[in-house]
């Protein structure tokens, strides 16, 4: 993929013809590859035996044995670690192996940072600027839609909550879910995506806040 379409073989151009050029050393060879085999090339065709150490496990809880084809094996590999999230119940319950999303970000910004200038911004920054910038962005687009004068988030709820009492339930639910909804995020600078998670996790609380003081759903 990181390759322009004239450079591209005719097979690649068959099977991902409406991909565009992706220009990110993401999607460049690796050393390893280079020395050994690309992971394009990969085949199906081959049995790999279950390594005694894997983190792969039966419907008992054990551990796997046998052999499995090359891209089972990758793909069972992948799906035994968690990559969502920072660890909850839900995870432990499911057995999986937590992959921290920090830990994420630190590989990406070694394997591809430094051709990039791409480092990683650790969750607990990036839920505050998230937090801090969106807040404001809110309550500047409530100010301009309904001609008010809030000055912080909790006064916009102040705002909010009064209109519930004088006027139309559903009504101020529409109006403030379509202006919450018209809110851009752009993030011109993206690596691992970090930032725009905890962007959508702001917004997500923001509603939910504006739900509970509301007693209605945004």
């Amino acid at each position: 993929m990181a390759k322009k379409h004239k450079d591209r073989s005719e097979e690649v151009k068959k099977i991902f013809g409406n991909v565009p050029y992706l220009n990110s050393s993401l999607f460049e060879p690796t050393d390893m590859e280079h020395d050994t085999l690309f992971i394009s090339n990969l085949r199906d065709e081959k049995a790999i035996p279950i390594i005694s150490s894997t983190v792969l496990k039966n419907e008992q809880g054990k551990r796997r044995t046998g052999s499995l084809s090359t891209l089972e094996y990758l793909f069972e590999f992948l799906n035994a670690y968690d990559f969502s999230s920072e660890g909850s119940e839900d995870i432990q319950e499911d057995n999986k192996t937590l992959i921290n999303a920090s830990v994420l970000g630190l590989i990406f910004e070694k394997i591809n940072g430094y051709k990039d200038g791409s480092i990683f911004t650790p969750g607990f920054i990036t839920m505050y600027m998230c937090g801090t910038t969106i807040r404001k962005a809110v309550v500047q687009k409530f100010n301009e839609a309904k001609g008010w004068n809030c000055q912080s988030f909790e006064e916009l709820k102040e705002d909010i909550q009064e209109e519930i009492r004088s006027g139309n339930r559903k009504e101020v639910r529409r109006i403030a879910n379509q202006i919450i909804n018209s809110l851009k995020i752009v993030d011109p600078a993206v690596g691992s995506g970090h930032f725009l998670v905890s962007a959508l996790n702001e917004l997500i609380a923001i509603k939910s806040e504006l739900t509970q003081i509301a007693a209605i759903r945004l």
